[in-house]
């Protein structure tokens, strides 16, 4: 076992005091004024958006090269195994539209049925 005499340094975002729940309800809400809720309602693809096959083809230059055909054909079993199978597409089109200023950080899909606690 390793010890060490050293106190490991703290990001100060993480120790700062934190307001009260109204408080920073009241100030997520203000948020808003720079992303309404309204304005991921129509998606509208940027006139530089790159090519969807262009992207896939680009994330398939890390893979096994003979799973790439059993990764397409998992990937057009329905819309949905599609779209678990080309993240990239979404993040790049989310890349695009409006925020908040609210940072997250997600792994994988941004779709609700993966937001959540997960059983182990």
């Amino acid at each position: 076992m390793t010890t060490t005499t050293t106190p490991s340094t703290i990001p100060g975002e993480w120790t700062r005091d934190l307001t009260s729940r109204a408080e920073r309800y009241a100030a997520g809400k203000a948020l808003r004024s720079n992303a309404p809720r309204s304005s991921h309602g129509e998606w509208v693809p940027d006139p530089e958006r790159p090519d969807p096959i262009s992207l896939l083809e680009e994330s398939n230059k890390t893979r096994l090269e003979q799973l790439v055909p059993i990764r397409y054909g998992r990937m057009s079993m329905s819309p949905f195994a599609f779209f678990r199978g080309s993240a990239d597409i979404m993040a790049s089109d989310l890349a695009k539209t409006p925020v908040s200023g609210i940072q997250a950080q997600i792994c994988g899909d941004a779709h609700l049925s993966n937001f959540g606690v997960y059983a182990s």
